[in-house]
């Protein structure tokens, strides 16, 4: 299985491989898939139409590609109403391959917050690092993880993201972020599809 990505940012580029590969390896328990290099898709594009169906169109131009997946921030937005916009493009852009859009509570970052306890001690994070209450609602998470390293220390998500994505307890997130437990499921789905077809074809 080929699974190409299209992420937001530099950190994300290098944490989303990390992380999917994670995903595979101990959620679903089987072999991690081949991981294309993210395209990279900043947010304005992500959110305009004809942008959005130029690069869904691109990212297929490798004709090994199984999957692609794409994600996205929701900022001050509702995940809902994103995902079923871009999924709307996605119906006449993408002709090769399967595709889900994972929009995340807010960013990235809530993700890692929701995993903090389990961070401790990493990176310069606090001994007594606590996941807030409401990990979903945050705006700034990146600031909040700041608060969390000595003085002199900032988050830095060309290194930290990917770092800590390697680091961070999964079943922490599945409990706390539903946007992480789409991605979940939509990536056992796509193994599985992987694997029927497979079967049919043998």
């Amino acid at each position: 299985m080929i699974i190409q990505p299209i992420v937001e940012g530099p950190g994300d580029e290098k944490a989303v491989p990390v992380l999917i590969r994670r995903i595979f390896s101990e959620l679903i328990g089987c072999e991690s898939p081949k991981i294309l290099r993210p395209y990279k898709l900043n947010r304005g594009q992500m959110v305009q139409e004809h942008r959005c169906r130029k690069h869904l169109g691109i990212s297929q131009l490798d004709t090994s590609v199984d999957h692609v997946i794409l994600f996205l921030d929701a900022d001050d937005e509702c995940c809902r109403d994103l995902h079923k916009l871009i999924t709307s493009w996605s119906a006449t852009a993408i002709y090769r391959t399967s595709f889900d859009v994972i929009c995340i509570e807010k960013e990235f970052e809530c993700w890692l917050l929701a995993g903090i306890e389990s961070l401790r001690g990493i990176g310069g994070i606090a001994a007594n690092a606590r996941t807030p209450s409401n990990v979903n609602l945050i705006r700034g998470a990146k600031a909040r993880i700041n608060e969390l390293l000595p003085n002199g220390i900032s988050y830095s998500e060309t290194t930290d993201q990917a770092a800590f994505t390697a680091r961070v307890n999964l079943d922490q997130i599945i409990e706390k972020c539903p946007s992480f437990n789409r991605l979940l499921v939509k990536l056992n789905a796509a193994h599985d599809s992987r694997c029927e077809c497979k079967l049919y074809s043998a």
